[in-house]
């Protein structure tokens, strides 16, 4: 019962009325909009004419756009109940007997709260003179010479 409790405690009045008012086949259409990337994938898994969709009121699209804020916000509430679970977890690893799971821990909660350190980059790579080549054609070219024809 409590956790059918919990999972309304996210739903606003507004969505509420909004799914009162749905058809039947609103609604199936609906649960499909969720999981479907546009209107006529849903439509065509829910078996109802595109076009009929076209036609219904903006408020079937509404509800859609409110179930995922609903959805969004019981994810949100799930995290924030969680976390402190998480990071005990996360904590315990740096009790660990093995010296390798205690330095990996340390690592990503050193890199999640300062961050990742600065990678450097070397760009001192030797990329066979063809730098030095290429700076050498377009001197040439800029002479106006050619070295594959013959001069004179």
């Amino acid at each position: 019962m409590e956790e059918q409790q919990a999972a309304h405690d996210y739903s606003n009045p507004q969505l509420q009325e909004h799914l009162a008012a749905l058809s039947h086949d609103q609604l199936r259409y609906v649960l499909a909009r969720l999981r479907c990337s546009s209107k006529k994938a849903a439509a065509k898994e829910v078996g109802i004419s595109y076009n009929t969709v076209l036609h219904w009121p903006p408020s079937v699209d509404e509800t859609v756009g409110l179930l995922l804020l609903d959805t969004v916000a019981a994810a949100q509430g799930l995290l924030v109940r969680t976390l402190g679970q998480a990071v005990s977890v996360k904590a315990a690893g740096l009790e660990s007997d093995n010296e390798a799971t205690r330095h990996k821990t340390a690592t990503e909660i050193l890199d999640r709260v300062l961050g990742h350190p600065a990678q450097s980059v070397d760009l001192r790579h030797d990329i066979g003179g063809k730098l030095a080549q290429f700076m050498r054609e377009l001197v040439d070219l800029n002479d106006g010479t050619d070295e594959d024809e013959p001069s004179g």
